[in-house]
């Protein structure tokens, strides 16, 4: 039977405000989050719903937020008792492939010999949107207990949290280029379509043994500071043992050595993915008669929370400070590795949870 799940928005109302003169990046992100604040059960509406009065709407009742999608250009309102904002903003003239300058991202994809990419599918806006929704879960907290605040989020801004690690090492003087064939994470040709290898110098030994050539057995592979200055050198025999492969072979293969790799699969085979399936990550919506696969909201929460410490329970003035956020009282075990781990328990902390690394 299907558990029973927290609408973790059940207790808000958004009121949605698109200025149809804002860039289209915030645009596109506050609808974002507006859908999947939605997917968590907040009530969301639109200018369709024909409020006439912003203020009085917003202090009319509890829950009640403000989201607007604007340009920098307009002045932030000033906070007022009882009205949380969050605002979506972009210079007028920001584009996804402006944003993705402006945060650096441009400099990380494509060949260094070509063009700087960006990818399809307003992915830039997107990921802003998922900031915004972070911002709205923080502003619940203020508006469920009679507080208010105006909280911004600059599309720029975001993307440059996503690009930190660039950030990071560009300060100690070691700055991420676009590397294109160099990259030591490379996607690889095989007779079906590619497979992504994204590996670690620890890996390497199960890489030899699954290749299981003596090319990768000299001595100008055996130290990890000396793969690293030329990693095409042992990539290349390894993408030739990998080009004779199907990527069912070399799946398994990869399991079979503990090898951090995997095929790279289409939409159509995403969707139908044994494991996504199981998770019930997709739904379905019926556009002009057409049946869409859909992904469901990113956040489902059990009807039992964990006993866990809660706000309160502690005198220290950090603790307290905590308890005013969202996930105050949530202590959460990271076994995350890389950016996606580092990334996700960053987020999780920022907004009140106990994080164990």
């Amino acid at each position: 039977m299907e558990p029973s799940r927290i609408e973790l928005f059940g207790d808000i109302t958004i009121l949605l405000l698109i200025d149809e003169s804002a860039a289209r990046p915030p645009r596109l992100a506050a609808a974002a989050a507006g859908r999947l604040a939605a997917q968590l059960g907040a009530t969301v509406l639109g200018a369709s719903d024909e409020v006439a009065d912003e203020a009085a709407w917003a202090t009319d009742g509890p829950g009640r937020i403000l989201l607007r999608a604007e340009s920098t250009s307009v002045a932030p309102p000033t906070a007022v008792e009882g009205i949380n904002v969050v605002r979506v903003v972009a210079d007028p003239w920001h584009n996804e492939a402006t944003l993705f300058a402006a945060a650096g991202l441009s400099e990380l994809l494509g060949d260094p010999a070509g063009a700087p990419q960006v990818p399809a599918g307003q992915w830039g806006a997107m990921t802003v949107g998922y900031a915004v929704l972070a911002a709205l879960a923080s502003v619940r907290a203020l508006a469920l207990g009679g507080e208010a605040d105006v909280v911004t989020v600059d599309c720029v801004d975001a993307l440059r949290w996503v690009n930190w690690k660039a950030i990071a090492l560009a300060d100690l003087d070691r700055p991420i280029t676009r590397e294109g064939a160099d990259s030591a994470w490379p996607i690889l040709p095989c007779v079906d379509g590619h497979v992504a290898l994204v590996h670690t110098p620890r890996d390497f030994a199960a890489i030899v043994a699954m290749v299981d050539d003596d090319r990768l057995r000299a001595d100008r592979f055996a130290r990890a500071r000396d793969r690293a200055t030329d990693p095409a050198a042992y990539l290349s025999i390894v993408a030739e043992w990998a080009a004779g492969r199907t990527r069912a072979e070399l799946d398994r293969a990869f399991l079979a050595h503990g090898v951090p790799a995997a095929a790279v699969v289409s939409p159509a085979e995403l969707v139908d993915d044994v494991m996504l399936r199981h998770r019930r990550a997709f739904t379905s919506v019926v556009v002009d008669g057409c049946e869409i696969p859909t992904p469901v909201a990113p956040v489902r929460v059990r009807s039992e929370p964990n006993p866990v410490r809660q706000p309160g329970s502690s005198t220290s003035p950090a603790a307290a400070a905590l308890g005013s956020l969202p996930l105050a009282g949530v202590r959460v075990l990271d076994l995350g590795v890389l950016t996606a781990g580092a990334g996700t328990s960053s987020l999780l902390a920022d907004l009140g949870a106990e994080v164990i690394k």
